[in-house]
């Protein structure tokens, strides 16, 4: 094999943003980085989420209240009610 599924899928997806979605080859890297980043975080949410299913019943309940608590606090442009 040439290119791992993960190249193929890559390119694919390159093809769908400029051919389709007609993002320019300028722009192409910005959003490319965007897409990863969004992925890296996705993969450690749900490393975090995993890890805290592990966790006792009261220490997950902890920091689902922590996370209720700050859910509005430290979003940009959100303001407090």
């Amino acid at each position: 094999m040439l290119f791992t599924d993960m190249e193929l899928a890559r390119v694919r997806l390159i093809c769908t943003l400029h051919y389709e979605l007609e993002i320019g080859v300028d722009a192409l890297p910005v959003v490319l980085s965007l897409i990863d980043q969004l992925y890296e975080t996705r993969q450690r949410l749900r490393s975090l989420s995993a890890a805290v299913t592990t966790q006792d019943k009261s220490i997950q309940a902890a920091i689902i209240a922590a996370m209720e608590r700050d859910s509005g606090s430290s979003a940009p442009g959100r303001e407090a009610i």
